[in-house]
């Protein structure tokens, strides 16, 4: 399909808008983190942004702040993974992918049945040893805790549509719908 210059040219000036948006929202959020430095949410708002806008250096460096902070450390170490990927670095996306499962083995030593973790766990379980043991570590899950609506809805998905359910461990696709 061949846009003409005026289509071009709006959705130039729409991209520059939302740019504009995403770099005014990144300035109140550095405000509100020099109010309160360690506010989990603010700090992984900020990355994402930072992500959205090709920022990827910055996303990852933002994210370090968890990790020293120690909060929602299998999480930064996840978004640094996808950061990384979607970037060209896979080396560095498997190393942190890694750091990530540990810790979140580490998290599930001390919550053996939260099951976001236990998601989580499985999700970069699929992203570095491929879709196969991914889609174990759901499996496993699914039996485990067959009530549970948030594991209800990955077992419906793989069941429905396994190839849908496969792309869950694409790590260059989520790292695109996260960061894009």
């Amino acid at each position: 399909m061949t846009l003409t210059k005026e289509a071009s040219a709006l959705i130039q000036v729409g991209r520059n808008s939302y740019e504009q948006t995403l770099s005014q929202a990144l300035v109140k959020l550095d405000s509100a983190l020099k109010v309160e430095p360690t506010f989990v949410e603010c700090i992984m708002l900020k990355s994402s942004i930072q992500g959205k806008l090709g920022r990827y250096t910055d996303a990852i460096s933002t994210l370090e702040k968890l990790i020293v902070l120690k909060k929602n450390i299998g999480m930064a170490y996840t978004m640094q993974g996808y950061l990384n990927d979607i970037s060209g670095s896979k080396e560095k996306a498997d190393e942190k992918y890694k750091l990530a499962i540990k810790e979140y083995g580490f998290q599930l030593s001390k919550h053996p049945d939260s099951i976001p973790i236990l998601i989580n766990k499985a999700a970069v379980t699929g992203y570095i040893n491929g879709p196969e043991a991914g889609k174990k570590e759901y499996q496993d899950i699914i039996k485990k805790y067959p009530n549970d609506k948030s594991v209800s809805f990955f077992a419906e998905m793989y069941k429905n549509d396994p190839i849908e359910f496969e792309k869950l461990f694409d790590r260059k696709l989520i790292a695109f719908n996260v960061f894009k």
